[in-house]
């Protein structure tokens, strides 16, 4: 079987010298609305950020977007596309890397990449987003890109005439599941629960689907393969008590999202649901340090609402770099 072109697996790029010995003014990690946008600003205001892309946005699978001011339809591929490109005109700089190290107790600040290079820089503004949620067990890291996959919109055919494991019980693992039962000839969604959860209209596409099984309250304990491709699934099953296996051609972990927070949590503070606090500006505990995006503590998540936050983070960037005194936000509609 090929090797999958997955949404979730960042391109490496091999960096120059010139990355590799330069402080940048501004870098931002992150590439969905609330990057790009803060890209723009940034490119604007001549800061030259540096934009690491890392793992691409959710936005980018998304098929219909009705609720983008001046698009009354357009797909969330199409929208990052526009704005990335907007981006580079400002004098924005992109690099295909992932950033596997953050280093936030000296300054200039110390980002490593999964190539080895080091990067440093005198601001910093996060905005990585949302990254799907992992099991945990054996076989998932060393089979992600060889059979395991997060996204049906982009890997599903790839699965044409193959049996596939669904692990999830929520919206996601609906979603996957309706794209891939075009493709596959066989799915077993697998579920912790005993029902499935999400719109009735889709749950009940799922179950009347001759070709999808559903295994309800039941753990993945391995995923296994022969080291090109996942091969078979070890399921623990909470009503027999038995472990099963399952032989499968690819497995879709399908568990919904969580914040992409994992490099700095333990460095700035989070709350309950892992997105860094912040106030009503961006700021972080640290002088410098910007979230923007839903990797940060703001409202309702929308594509719009970070892009707005990202735009304030990059004004916000902008005025500490110039050493410009802050002015007490406005946190209601009255006149000045």
């Amino acid at each position: 079987m090929k090797r999958f072109l997955l949404c979730f697996i960042p391109f490496v790029l091999n960096l120059n010298s010139d990355f590799n010995s330069q402080t940048y003014q501004l870098i931002i990690i992150g590439t969905g609305p609330a990057g790009l946008t803060a890209a723009i600003y940034a490119g604007r205001a001549k800061l030259k950020p540096l934009v690491v892309e890392g793992k691409p946005s959710l936005l980018t699978m998304v098929t219909n977007i009705e609720n983008w001011p001046c698009h009354e339809r357009i797909s969330g591929a199409e929208l990052i596309e526009d704005m990335t490109r907007h981006a580079k005109k400002t004098g924005a700089i992109f690099i295909s890397e992932q950033i596997t190290e953050i280093n936030l107790k000296q300054r200039p600040f110390i980002l490593k990449t999964a190539s080895g290079t080091t990067l440093s820089t005198e601001a910093l503004i996060i905005a990585t987003g949302m990254c799907p949620k992992q099991l945990g067990c054996p076989g998932e890291k060393e089979y992600f890109g060889k059979g395991i996959a997060n996204c049906a919109h982009c890997d599903a055919p790839l699965f044409e005439d193959t049996t596939v494991a669904i692990v999830g019980d929520g919206m996601m693992a609906l979603q996957n599941a309706i794209i891939l039962k075009k493709y596959a000839k066989k799915i077993l969604l697998f579920s912790n629960k005993k029902n499935l959860s999400g719109p009735n209209e889709l749950i009940q596409q799922v179950e009347n689907s001759p070709s999808i099984e559903i295994i309800p309250q039941c753990t993945i304990k391995k995923i296994m393969g022969d080291d090109e491709k996942v091969t078979n699934i070890e399921v623990y099953s909470e009503s027999s008590g038995k472990i099963d296996q399952f032989d499968v051609d690819g497995v879709f972990i399908s568990l919904g999202y969580e914040p992409c927070t994992q490099l700095v949590k333990n460095v700035l503070p989070t709350d309950a649901e892992g997105r860094i606090k912040t106030d009503a500006l961006g700021h972080t505990k640290i002088p410098g340090v910007f979230i923007a995006g839903n990797a940060g503590t703001i409202p309702h998540g929308q594509a719009i609402i970070c892009a707005s936050s990202g735009c304030i983070a990059a004004i916000e960037a902008e005025r500490f770099l110039g050493r410009k005194p802050r002015k007490a936000a406005l946190f209601s509609c009255q006149k000045s």
